[in-house]
């Protein structure tokens, strides 16, 4: 490749790609810190009366509430995936004042944990109904 005398190969991969496995990349990980963060506080009872709400309106089914979505964790996991579901606030928790504030359970929403990454993906916090485009 130096000299530019080479040989053009069709279906041949480039042997510089950066997408390949190279095992000789390699990081740091693992090391414990300590950090200091301003955390808000999260109701868990809350959390698992959503569920329940949600299992009693759909007859025992969990379903991402994301329109188009519809991932049943239990339909997919069985039994490990029962009762399972990620419990997503309508509201950013964010724009509460410092003291918190009031939660309703129609304020929360059952999602599968793909579309709660995509929901909060860039530090925002997308609606529900333009998460999924329709077809």
């Amino acid at each position: 490749m130096a000299t530019g005398n080479c040989v053009v190969m069709r279906s041949a991969m480039p042997t510089s790609a950066t997408d390949q496995d190279d095992p000789e990349i390699q990081g740091f990980e693992g090391e414990e810190r300590r950090r200091y963060i301003l955390h808000r506080r999260r109701e868990a009872s809350l959390r698992a009366k959503k569920i329940q709400a949600a299992l009693w309106e759909n007859k025992g089914v969990l379903r991402c509430e994301v329109p188009r979505c519809g991932f049943d964790f239990k339909a997919t996991y069985g039994e490990l995936g029962k009762e399972f579901a990620h419990v997503h606030h309508r509201k950013p928790l964010s724009d509460a004042p410092a003291e918190g504030r009031a939660v309703k359970l129609n304020e929360l929403a059952i999602v599968c944990a793909n579309c709660h990454a995509m929901i909060h993906r860039g530090g925002q916090c997308r609606p529900l109904a333009d998460l999924i485009p329709a077809p």
